[in-house]
């Protein structure tokens, strides 16, 4: 293996890593999972604001589904990309 395919393979395997922690904290029922977006908005006079929407996910279980899905299916790609390393 040579260096460049030692550095890309710790990328994905550190990638793998993150993945399945947010896919474990995601499938945890303790809270309802929360998609949130943050934006700012600039008026004509003043300093920006800072706003953020929020969407709960319990309301919407085909996007949870969705989700948890592209998930899984991220980490299965990186782990059939690792191996082939």
């Amino acid at each position: 293996m040579t260096i460049e395919q030692l550095e890309k393979a710790n990328e994905i395997r550190d990638k793998i890593k993150k993945l399945q922690g947010f896919k474990k904290a995601f499938h945890c029922k303790q809270e309802p999972n929360v998609i949130l977006a943050k934006y700012v908005i600039y008026p004509v006079a003043g300093e920006a604001v800072y706003k953020e929407s929020r969407l709960a996910l319990k309301d919407f279980p085909d996007l949870q589904d969705f989700i948890s899905g592209y998930l899984s299916d991220k980490i299965t790609e990186l782990e059939m990309k690792l191996e082939e390393l």
